[in-house]
């Protein structure tokens, strides 16, 4: 009947899974397996209960036979009591699971079967050349890039890939460079930083930009090697830093940030004010000495930053300010003295 695969034969088939006779049993999972019809996946998945081994193992590579079969099933079976069905399990994952679904072998390093874990570290050592291997096709005219490169993440899993994501930062195709530093950042691992922040200097903005968000990700990682490059001599990487490092709020950026406020650039001055803003009440005491900055536009910039930040906890060395020598300080002090005063009323 399996050989026929006739679809009229799938509802005894099923029957017969439920036969009081474990031969009956088997004989009737294998068959449903050979024809593939999608009506015998749920009661396969039944038949994952069995008290029996060797019926939840049938099943199993029954499953593995039809198309719409999930990998759930699979994936739960990783946690059966008994080796052989495990082993299975391990064998279809290596078989029809993408990266996602794969990672789940890496528990199966420890099983308690020698057998077992030996076949679970050979998919993942198969999977890891492979991901080392896969190089994306120039003269596919078919489909995108980004399509391509989906299509890599699903096979290999986006944590094995993270190698390969780096080496497509210098990619030739700019919407490839901007895909694989959006991942990087949803991936989260910090050999990424130093790519990203080179990506900062990319020539497309976009690619800039989602380096930047990235980078913004990772978080904690990405902090001293963001504050070493805050004196980068190409203003649109110390635009980005200075946005990423406002976002990310970590307190070692205030004072690197308060020394930027000298930058040459307007626009980078800027950027730097408001990134500041975002550290709120972590920012006024570094803010408060910066009033007494040699370069008027720091302790411009500091009490214009104070206001915005709006605790009256500033007034006081904002009034002392009122009497500095540049007069685009003392304007910013007045005003930042009326902003958090209302603020505060």
């Amino acid at each position: 009947m399996g050989k026929i695969s006739n679809t009229e034969s799938v509802e005894p088939l099923i029957a017969a899974i439920n036969d009081d006779n474990t031969e009956i049993n088997l004989y009737g999972i294998t068959a449903l397996g050979e024809i593939g019809d999608s009506r015998a996946v749920k009661p396969l998945i039944e038949a994952l209960n069995s008290s029996k081994w060797i019926i939840r193992r049938y099943s199993l590579n029954a499953l593995g036979k039809i198309d719409e079969c999930s990998i759930e099933p699979f994936i739960n079976a990783l946690d059966d009591e008994d080796c052989h069905v495990r082993d299975k399990a391990v064998e279809l994952i290596g078989k029809w699971g993408d990266g996602d679904s794969i990672k789940y072998l890496n528990r199966i390093l420890n099983d308690p079967d020698e057998d077992v874990r030996a076949r679970a570290a050979e998919i993942l050592n198969k999977q890891k050349n492979n991901a080392a291997e896969i190089k994306i096709p120039k003269d596919n005219k078919k489909k995108s890039p980004q399509h391509i490169l989906e299509e890599i993440l699903n096979r290999i899993g986006k944590d094995e890939a993270v190698e390969i994501l780096i080496e497509y930062l210098n990619d030739d195709n700019p919407e490839i460079r901007h895909r694989a530093a959006e991942v990087l950042g949803e991936i989260g691992d910090k050999k990424a930083v130093e790519p990203l922040i080179n990506a900062l200097r990319d020539k497309n903005s976009s690619v800039q930009w989602r380096a930047k968000e990235a980078l913004k990700k990772l978080g904690e990682p990405s902090v001293i090697p963001l504050i070493n490059v805050l004196h980068d001599k190409n203003i649109n990487v110390r635009r980005r830093v200075i946005c990423a490092l406002g976002e990310i709020g970590d307190d070692r950026a205030i004072s690197p940030l308060i020394e930027s406020l000298e930058d040459e650039d307007a626009s980078v001055r800027l950027k730097t004010a408001i990134s500041l803003n975002k550290f709120g009440k972590k920012a006024i005491n570094p803010l408060i000495m910066a009033l007494n900055y040699n370069n008027f536009i720091v302790r411009e910039k500091a009490a214009e930053t104070l206001g915005e930040i709006g605790d009256p906890i500033a007034l006081n060395s904002l009034k002392e300010v009122l009497n500095d020598e540049n007069i685009y300080v003392r304007k910013a002090a007045e005003e930042a003295i009326k902003m958090i005063q209302k603020k505060n009323a």
